[in-house]
């Protein structure tokens, strides 16, 4: 018996719907394998991308191929014959044709009660929640990952070829981040960790970030430190690291 595994999902979904629970019956079809990991059936209501791996899914549905930027493309028939002749990798964020993509939040944007506080960097998972069973309103959750270049030359692990390019701190947060001291570090520490965020669909049909809202909140490294001020020993006064303030809202719930 095969299982469907994390990477076989994010090279077929192209990493934008690896939470979709496949049948046995969907998962042979795309994969060419059996599984009996999932129960539920989930019709395939999109086109499937076409990637250069030869799945079995493309001898029996047809698939987009990106062809350019902003979602650029074309849709090739189904073929028992599934390789392909060249592949052009596009650089940016591909779905199929019946969805769209665009830009919800980005790193740096000030959209929590506290105006020091800003969204982090390097999103991974993100999940929604909606408000009273809404799929229209409700709030956004999204983890930041960890720190890299370009955000500062100081990030770890930067590519030597890449050490010429400009970084970005200062033209995104106003803030120099080009020494590692206590402070560089800190501001580290803060980009990761989560945003908590209300979004809501707006008249054009896209949804976008309610700013201000009160129960918009970032969680993040140096979180719950501020908890340290009611202990008795060395760390009570350990409440900080360079100039961000730590907190513990996550952890009262206010």
């Amino acid at each position: 018996m095969s299982k469907i595994t994390r990477r076989q999902l994010l090279i077929f979904f192209g990493s934008s719907a690896a939470t979709t629970v496949l049948a046995p019956q969907l998962t042979k079809t795309l994969f060419g394998i059996n599984s009996t990991s999932a129960e539920a059936v989930v019709p395939l209501s999109f086109t499937p991308l076409r990637l250069p791996h030869p799945l079995p899914i493309y001898r029996e549905l047809p698939s987009f191929m990106p062809t350019g930027l902003n979602g650029q493309g074309t849709v090739m028939p189904a073929s028992q014959n599934t390789k392909l002749t060249s592949y052009n990798v596009v650089d940016d964020v591909v779905v199929p044709p019946e969805y769209e993509r665009y830009v919800i939040l980005r790193w740096g944007d000030r959209v929590f009660p506290d105006p020091a506080d800003y969204f982090g960097y390097n999103n991974d998972y993100t999940g929604f929640v909606g408000l009273r069973g809404s799929s229209d309103d409700g709030y956004l959750w999204v983890n930041h990952e960890y720190v890299s270049f370009p955000m500062s030359k100081v990030a770890p692990e930067l590519p030597s070829d890449l050490a010429s390019f400009p970084a970005t701190d200062r033209a995104v947060l106003g803030i120099d981040l080009s020494v590692k001291n206590q402070a560089t570090l800190g501001e580290f520490l803060y980009n990761m960790g989560g945003s908590i965020v209300r979004i809501t669909k707006q008249a054009n049909g896209r949804f976008g970030a309610i700013a201000g809202d009160s129960l918009n909140r970032r969680i993040h490294g140096l979180s719950g430190l501020a908890i340290n001020s009611q202990r008795t020993d060395k760390y009570k006064d350990v409440t900080s690291w360079g100039t961000r303030q730590g907190d513990n809202e996550y952890l009262t719930g206010t």
